[in-house]
């Protein structure tokens, strides 16, 4: 990740993904994404499993005029004692690229979001 910072691959990337250890960013990556001018930003998913890295490299972007647009926190290991967090950064909302908004949960028992399959019932036959 920090030759494809130094060399300046991020410059023209739709999006950019960032999972570092819990240590956080490397400082070549940080500074690489600081550095970048605001015209060249694009997304930002910042995927983390150390929340005091994470909050310190959050702070620096925040500092460079990154916008945090969303947060949220998966627990990826049942029984671990962490939470995975993913952050959407960018420099403006209109960078990040719209997705179709969820769809709200049925509770139609066909519906595919139940889990469940409507049965279709069998009449009888009769003979005659």
């Amino acid at each position: 990740a920090a030759d494809v910072a130094r060399e300046g691959a991020l410059v023209g990337a739709d999006v950019v993904v960032v999972d570092p250890p819990r240590k956080g960013l490397c400082p070549d990556v940080l500074r690489a994404l600081v550095t970048l001018p605001r015209d060249a930003r694009t997304t930002l998913l910042y995927v983390s499993c150390g929340f005091d890295a994470f909050q310190h490299d959050l702070a620096r972007l925040r500092e460079a005029d990154w916008r945090l647009l969303h947060v949220e926190g998966h627990v990826l290991f049942p029984g671990a004692n962490h939470i995975e967090t993913l952050a959407v950064l960018a420099s403006t909302p209109d960078a990040v690229p719209r997705l179709a908004p969820p769809r709200p949960a049925s509770h139609d028992a066909s519906s595919p979001a139940s889990g469940k399959k409507k049965r279709k019932k069998r009449g009888t036959r009769r003979q005659e």
